[in-house]
């Protein structure tokens, strides 16, 4: 189920360096699925499945689905805040938030039936909660909100570039950057520390999802270069 750890370093064409995060704030499986498997398509591997919009009956359906599609693309797909769905699911990871249940915990969960295996990460906003998330035992650093967002109504921040480079610089995992990432701020974003980024709006609310996901990629090889 995954790695304990994340490893950008084996990632050379960056398509782990790209989340694509999917919350349509509607509960629209059926888009949400088609979202999911055009930026696959696309190249992206990394898929975070939040839809917090949905029921939860409907939001662990889409999982499986995705889940499995994902399958053929060695792609990974995270449950959002909920351990129990990341199990039912069968997906790579979850991902947490400062108010969720703690790695510790989700650890004992997984555990319980045989995912020793799947990454865990947290979101952090400050330079103290991503170091504790460290000494957790995280795969990664959701860092952010780095620029104002609407996506997520209750979303820290944003603690700008700055603050991005200072948590960057202060942890020896990935630091994922989350929260109003456009085209246009992914170079300033990378050149800050950042290993990769994590984006909703841009993406799931383009026109083509699958040419967006193209542009950031695109974006994210030429930083690595």
């Amino acid at each position: 189920m995954g790695l304990k750890s994340i490893s950008m370093d084996a990632d050379a064409g960056g398509s782990r360096r790209l989340c694509v995060v999917l919350d349509l704030s509607q509960d629209d499986a059926a888009r949400s699925f088609a979202i999911a498997k055009s930026v696959l398509k696309a190249g992206c591997r990394w898929i975070q499945v939040r839809e917090s919009a949905m029921t939860d009956r409907n939001r662990l359906s889409l999982l499986r689905r995705i889940a499995d599609v994902a399958k053929a693309f060695d792609a990974w797909v995270f449950a959002n805040d909920r351990p129990d769905m990341a199990i039912l699911s069968g997906a790579t990871g979850l991902h947490l938030g400062q108010g969720d249940v703690s790695i510790a915990d989700a650890r004992r969960l997984f555990a319980q039936v045989g995912m020793t295996d799947a990454m865990i990460g947290i979101s952090a906003s400050t330079r103290e909660q991503a170091e504790l998330a460290v000494a957790n035992g995280a795969a990664y650093i959701g860092c952010g909100a780095v620029f104002n967002t609407l996506t997520k109504a209750n979303a820290v921040g944003p603690i700008e570039l700055s603050g991005l480079s200072e948590i960057a610089s202060a942890v020896d995992i990935p630091v994922i950057a989350i929260g109003g990432i456009t085209l246009e701020r992914l170079p300033g974003v990378l050149s800050a520390g950042a290993a990769g980024v994590a984006v909703c709006s841009a993406i799931v609310a383009s026109d083509d999802p699958g040419e967006a996901t193209g542009r950031f990629l695109t974006g994210i090889q030429e930083r690595l270069k």
